[in-house]
């Protein structure tokens, strides 16, 4: 997940690294020939021109040793990352400097958590999870040296076990969690904010519930500053605020298609860079037989379709994370009315070279500590993760088997650890939309701010029922695009639900509502149709606002250039809008002004940084900050264009979003390096917003809003035909720096096209360009 990568962690280039870079080659994996491996009987692994494997076995455990064998090949280096981060070994990469990290990361028990999960897992899950690490660790025998990452980190890769998979669904789920970020800026500016101005300042959206009425007496507590090793964590795996809000699907029923059978569209938003997080595949064996989008380290399809089933995802934005106040006297802790001994643990971190370093954490029943013993109150952090009974991987084999939706509906009630939105469609016609996961049932607060944990009345009681979900409805169509609109009726199958229950940080809807707009009058649509409303960047939320904060201004001088672009935007954010530029500066100004002039510059600046220009008070009650709205936007044109002049020069026909967002896609070695330049792909001028479905999100501050957040993968999947899907992604199939493939699919990404998604055997034969055989010791 390319968010807990937001802090840069030290690389150090050993005196071998010029002669590593030289031959980066060497450990770029072969796609042809004949290996022997632990499979039980021969596999066939066919690599189209676009890359993709297609992999043909006799038993679904070797289907699983095959894609695990392309895995390891290709991307065997970006699944160890997320497995060290996950398991706190990142000391034994990147040195002493990530001690503090891994601290934390072990108090939080993650890696305990999956050996239990493993543990009670079904067989099938085991022998899934077993043939899969096989996989791997055989992939990544047949490279000749190891890849290019850990040479110049001068450490070796250990093998893939069958527990590591987990490690990537923990790191899905906290890349995915939610209203962290909102509760500590909260707690950081208690002395300054009461409850209602918290309120009032972190609600995006309507209904969302006030700010439990004891926060103004839990303010007035007493406790530490943050821990050496919550700052680690918190600035390595913490929430980016040009990250956009999290993704699309929605399918368009067959009374409203050309084919009279759905359409399924996913777009799912997440930070990207080289290699992106997607591989794509198809594998198949007996009667399974599956394509779509793959996560390297993890076994099974969170996005694709079977033939007859096609399922796309979208987060819930479930809140599943609680800061917890606790009442302590140094060596003892109340948490529900009951007083318990800290758990202090000293651990010795391996930082490499066969060096280990100590580090004191301290642990309560609901989670590590993450401030210091002083004071009356301690804060805990508490994650559902580490307490949820996960069948993930269950899941995903549901789907890979489901003869239709309604099969794949029979699995929504399992417990997750990552909570997802799922759209679904299958060839006879049915369709749905549907929630799965986990989410923490609060018995007496909304989870807006910390809660008091020793309090009896406060606290977790299991989890919610089966998540909300739409299926088939008159409209002719679902959608999912992270608001809490389709959520207000029953669950689908279920017991209703309380729909602040599930996050009090809903996004707004403006992908929502651009959506409904394409749809609600379309008929005879085509996979085509649908492709083009994926890139649609026309702003609906700025349409709404921008005409009525221009009401009354009369901008003189530069300012004036500013506002006439403004009145002039078509309200699309295509790479060659003036007004689209104007407004991403201007409305951060307006914001930050609004904030400071009512709050002051450290709360202003606390806010931005906790916030994304999506998801902001832009999209709450900004009337109650702005007391002469003319002036204000007037003095918000003035600093946009003062900004615009000094990053983009003198001329404001040079003032174009496109020169203000470029899409820059990095390496995570590379990033500032000139000598790793080449790793990265090549710098282009983008479109989008996190406001448009086209989702390009970007974050504020002075200079360049480079791309964040993004369409991590765009799916069309027809049910007429699934095998003629369309899938493409920001990037390419291979994790190798350097390599050809690495690039496969960044063109057609960013021109807005898309590419085949290979299923059938014939298509796969004529465009197969090379060939693998996996044959039994």
């Amino acid at each position: 997940m390319p968010r807990i990568l937001s802090a840069a962690l030290a690389l150090s280039l050993h005196g071998c690294a010029l002669f590593d870079l030289a031959a980066i080659g060497r450990s770029f994996p072969p796609h042809e020939g004949t290996f022997v491996t632990s499979v039980g009987d021969a596999v066939t692994i066919t690599r189209d021109d676009l890359s993709v494997p297609h992999v043909r076995a006799a038993t679904e455990a070797d289907a699983w040793h095959g894609l695990g064998f392309v895995h390891g090949q290709d991307r065997f280096h970006q699944a160890d990352l997320l497995r060290t981060l996950a398991w706190g070994r990142a000391a034994t990469w990147f040195g002493e400097d990530a001690a503090d990290l891994d601290a934390f990361v072990q108090a939080m028990g993650m890696r305990a958590h999956a050996e239990a999960l493993f543990a009670r897992a079904s067989p099938e899950t085991r022998a899934m999870l077993e043939a899969y690490a096989a996989g791997m660790n055989a992939g990544l025998a047949t490279l000749r040296t190891d890849p290019i990452e850990y040479r110049l980190l001068d450490v070796s890769p250990a093998p893939w076990e069958p527990v590591d998979s987990y490690a990537v669904l923990f790191m899905m789920s906290w890349d995915l969690s939610e209203n962290l970020s909102h509760e500590l800026a909260a707690w950081i500016l208690r002395d300054a904010l009461s409850a209602e101005e918290i309120g009032r300042l972190f609600a995006f959206t309507d209904r969302v519930p006030a700010v439990d009425p004891w926060w103004d007496g839990l303010r007035g507590v007493e406790a530490g500053a943050f821990t050496a090793s919550f700052e680690a964590f918190s600035g390595t795996f913490g929430g980016r605020p040009d990250s956009a809000e999290a993704s699309n699907n929605w399918v368009v029923g067959g009374e409203r298609t050309a084919s009279g059978r759905p359409i399924l569209a996913n777009d799912p938003h997440l930070l990207q860079g080289v290699p992106p997080l997607w591989y794509f595949a198809d594998v198949a064996a007996g009667d399974l037989h599956v394509a779509g989008a793959t996560l390297p380290g993890l076994p099974g399809f969170p996005i694709g379709h079977n033939g007859r089933v096609a399922w796309g995802l979208t987060n819930v934005m479930a809140d599943v994370l609680d800061v917890v106040v606790l009442e302590h006297d140094g060596d003892r802790y109340t948490l529900g009315g009951e007083t318990r001994p800290f758990d202090e643990v000293t651990l010795s971190i391996d930082v490499g070279g066969g060096e280990t370093v100590r580090r004191t954490v301290v642990r309560t029943d609901v989670g590590p500590l993450i401030t210091e013993r002083e004071g009356t109150h301690v804060l805990a952090l508490r994650w559902h993760a580490v307490e949820v009974e996960d069948g993930s991987l269950d899941v995903l084999r549901a789907f890979a088997s489901a003869a239709d939706v309604s099969a794949a509906l029979a699995v929504a009630d399992t417990p997750m650890i990552v909570a997802q939105h799922i759209a679904l469609a299958d060839t006879a016609g049915d369709y749905a939309v549907q929630g799965f996961g986990s989410v923490p049932r609060r018995r007496a607060h909304t989870g807006r701010v910390p809660y008091p944990g020793s309090d009896a009345d406060h606290g977790w009681d299991g989890w919610l029922p089966r998540l909300p979900g739409v299926r088939a409805p008159s409209e002719g169509f679902v959608i999912s695009a992270n608001t809490r609109h389709p959520w207000d009726r029953p669950a689908t199958g279920g017991e209703p639900v309380d729909v602040e229950a599930i996050s009090t940080s809903w996004v707004p809807s403006h992908r929502y509502d651009r959506i409904v707009e394409l749809l609600q009058d379309a008929q005879g649509v085509t996979p085509a149709d649908v492709a083009r409303q994926q890139t649609d960047v026309l702003d609906v939320s700025a349409r709404a606002l921008v005409p009525a904060l221009l009401d009354g201004v009369r901008a003189s001088g530069e300012a004036a250039v500013c506002q006439e672009a403004l009145s002039d935007w078509d309200f699309r954010w295509t790479p060659d809008s003036r007004g689209a530029a104007v407004w991403a500066v201007a409305s951060e100004h307006l914001l930050r002004r609004a904030v400071r002039d009512t709050h002051g510059e450290g709360v202003a600046t606390t806010y931005l940084s906790a916030i994304n220009p999506s998801r902001s008070l832009l999209y709450g009650d900004l009337d109650a900050y702005l007391d002469d709205r003319p002036a204000q936007m007037g003095r918000a044109l003035a600093d946009a264009c003062a900004e615009l002049r000094e990053t983009l020069g003198p001329k404001p026909e040079d003032w174009t979003w496109g020169a203000r967002h470029p899409l820059r896609l990095q390496h995570r070695f590379a990033a500032g390096r000139k000598l790793l330049n080449r790793w990265n792909l090549p710098e282009v001028p983008f479109g989008g917003a996190g406001t448009t479905v086209a989702a390009a999100g970007y974050g504020w501050g002075p200079g360049e809003r480079p791309v964040g957040g993004m369409a991590s993968l765009r799916l069309v999947v027809p049910l007429d035909d699934p095998g003629a899907a369309t899938l493409v992604q920001p990037g390419g199939q291979s994790g190798h720096p350097r390599h050809p493939d690495v690039d496969t699919h960044f063109d057609a990404f960013v021109d807005g096209q898309t590419l085949p998604l290979r299923f059938h055997d014939d298509d796969v034969a004529a465009h197969a360009v090379a060939v693998i055989a996996l044959e039994p010791e």
